[in-house]
């Protein structure tokens, strides 16, 4: 068994237009026929003739074939939280490949190092107190963090938001440099 986009089929399915059920097709004629016009978007494909069924602009690999369509291309999408293949892409996108694999390591080691450092600034008796505190903050980032992205995105593309993610931890980075306390030989108890 195979998988046509996101539905699954074996060696034949159904397309029905209106109340007619035409089939069973296999999957490079019912391509061809999206192709050349006499498969239409708004017509649904179903593994059998009892449905379920799906329009083909739902299935990804009839929809490309859809007079029209974009031509779409297989890539890797490591940029922070996109990890994973995705269908589209451009050659920027395998261009800044690398440079979002290196900002997701250096986001996952900022994340350890945050837990391990941050309860050293606080005294014993409000260590957990401080510590959440400082956690809570990070979480009003995560919240404004997708929300800067999605008006940064449309204006410069995905090198905007590199250059705000680099900054951000520039930033970050500069204010643990000047006021961060260093904790090393210094018994926590005596914070």
């Amino acid at each position: 068994m195979t998988f046509l986009g996101s539905i699954s089929v074996s060696n034949q399915y159904y397309v029905r237009r209106g109340s007619k059920i035409s089939g069973p097709a296999k999957a490079e004629l019912l391509e061809r026929y999206a192709a050349n016009g006499k498969l239409r978007a708004t017509d649904q494909v179903s593994t059998s003739q009892n449905g379920p069924w799906h329009t083909v602009s739902q299935v990804p690999s009839l929809a490309s074939h859809l007079p029209g369509a974009p031509k779409l291309e297989a890539t890797v999408d490591v940029t922070p939280g996109n990890a994973g293949q995705t269908l589209g892409g451009s050659s920027t996108d395998r261009v800044e490949s690398p440079f979002g694999l290196a900002m997701q390591f250096f986001m996952f080691g900022m994340w350890s190092v945050m837990y391990a450092y941050t309860p050293e600034l606080y005294p014993t008796h409000v260590r957990a107190t401080g510590t959440g505190f400082a956690s809570s903050i990070g979480r009003i980032g995560a919240f404004l963090g997708p929300t800067l992205v999605g008006v940064i995105l449309p204006r410069t593309g995905q090198p905007g938001v590199f250059i705000l993610a680099g900054c951000s931890f520039l930033i970050a980075a500069v204010r643990i440099i000047v006021l961060g306390k260093e904790t090393k030989r210094i018994v926590l108890e005596e914070i």
